[in-house]
């Protein structure tokens, strides 16, 4: 499993606190909602691409969690100016999703490149 699996998970359940948190402080469901929804989606979607059939699903998983990872981007900053959120929660929260969202980046890359270069390898 590699890093990002981890800090996906670890970060979901972060999120989701989050979530029930701003449910029960601010009675405010839609938001939080998507939040939660979105960096779930995250975790979900590589557990998924683990069990991909091939190295194009495996890369379009990928890619579909790093879309949730800028929506919680998103959703986070939205927080942090209506105020549910401190600036120091958003700053923590904000460099964790960046440190994932950058990691899904780079894979995306690297399997979108290594699916060019096996296009253009001779078939044996």
């Amino acid at each position: 499993m590699l890093p990002v699996h981890a800090k996906s998970k670890e970060f979901s359940v972060t999120i989701v606190k989050l979530g029930i948190r701003i449910q029960k402080t601010n009675k405010e469901y839609n938001i939080s909602n998507q939040l939660i929804r979105s960096a779930t989606s995250i975790n979900a979607n590589l557990h998924e691409a683990r069990g991909s059939e091939s190295l194009k699903d495996y890369t379009h998983k990928v890619s579909i969690a790093f879309k949730e990872s800028r929506e919680v981007q998103s959703w986070l900053k939205l927080l942090k100016e209506i105020e549910y959120i401190s600036e120091s929660e958003f700053t923590d929260l904000n460099k964790q999703i960046n440190g994932i969202s950058s990691a899904l980046y780079a894979i995306t890359v690297a399997m979108r490149k290594k699916i060019q270069e096996q296009k253009k390898a001779p078939h044996s």
